[in-house]
This record gives structure tokens, C-alpha cells and sequence, in this order.
């Protein structure tokens, strides 16, 4: 299991034992992590000088393998594609990104065009979309161009999370009223 904290910590944890395995320090606050389909790598919101880089650790070594493109604000959200070698981030600058990471090329942005942020990421199970979270609505984008297809809208609040079904018939948000829809 891994953790990331508010102190900037990234820990890996013993599913036997529940002991602490290591400690990766950041030294900036995190909201998210993300971990690989395999367990072989997660990836945190930020880089160990506590940078607004995503970067990819090994889990089984705790080394750093790789920093991506960094972004304008904190990261709030992050989620490997389920088949494919992608990561999709997103900021509180209103921006989402997918990421390859065979060599670390950015494939896509998409920036929310209202007022707000966005806070919720998942790819659809096939990764051809990203639904990402903002203020009253959830946007589906196009995982390869970054373009928009559409948007669901929510009740009265900020979408904090989704999760959608492995075979993409439906997908879950949360919101901060406490809206499951």
C-alpha cells in the first residue's frame, strides 16, 4: 500500500505487517497519488524539492525514475490510464494533462474555459477519455487531443472525484456537498 500526506511524505506500507517499507519526502503538501495497474511505480503530485512536477517513483526501490512537465499551481489529482502508458493530471490552474510515459511527452491539455479549477480525474476503462471535475459539472475529454466532447452538470458544488466503471456504462462523482450522482 502507499500513503501521501499533507507533510509531503510518500510512504510505503507492508500489506502483511502494516509496517512502514520507506519513506519518500517531498516537501510539499499532496492531495493525491497514484499508483500503476502492475504496482511497480506510483506517481506523486509533486518532485522531492516539493515542485509542481509529477514524478514517477519505483515502488520497490523508492527511486526516482522520472519528472514531468511541471505545472502553474498545485496538482489535485492524478490516475494511470488502465491499458495504455498514460497519466492524466489535473491543477488547480484549470488545467488537465495526459501524459505518455514511454519518454514523458505531454499528448494532451485541456483547460476548463469557466471559473474555478479542477479537482477529478479517471480515464474511461478503454483510456480514449478523461472525465475531469470542476466547478458544477464533469467535463469528457478526449484523451489523445485534449479536446472537449462533453460535460455532465452536477447539482450545487465542485466535483472532487470520479471513478468510472471497467466497462465504461456508467462512472461515480462525489462533489463537496456530499453528492454521490
Amino acid at each position: 500500500a502507499v500513503s501521501a500526506d499533507y507533510d509531503g511524505s510518500l510512504r510505503i506500507w507492508s500489506y502483511d505487517t502494516f509496517a512502514e517499507l520507506r519513506e519518500i519526502a517531498t516537501g510539499a503538501a499532496m492531495w493525491s497519488l497514484a499508483m500503476t495497474p502492475d504496482f511497480v511505480f506510483l506517481c506523486s503530485p509533486c518532485n522531492t524539492k516539493g515542485d509542481n512536477c509529477p514524478t514517477l517513483f519505483e515502488i520497490a526501490t523508492g527511486k526516482e525514475v522520472m519528472q514531468l512537465e511541471k505545472h502553474g499551481r498545485q496538482i489535485l489529482d492524478l490516475q494511470f490510464a488502465n491499458n495504455s502508458p498514460l497519466l492524466v493530471t489535473c491543477c488547480n490552474d484549470s488545467t488537465m494533462r495526459v501524459f505518455d510515459l514511454r519518454d514523458g511527452a505531454l499528448v494532451a491539455k485541456f483547460v476548463e474555459s469557466g471559473q474555478g479549477y479542477l479537482s477529478g480525474v479517471s480515464f474511461s476503462a478503454c483510456d480514449s477519455v478523461v472525465f475531469c471535475g470542476s466547478t458544477n459539472k464533469i467535463h469528457a475529454v478526449n484523451a489523445q487531443t485534449g479536446k472537449a466532447i462533453g460535460d455532465a452538470v452536477s447539482a450545487n458544488s465542485h466535483v472532487f472525484r470520479i471513478a468510472c466503471a471497467r466497462d465504461n456504462s456508467y462512472f461515480v462523482a462525489t462533489t463537496g456537498t456530499g453528492e454521490l450522482f
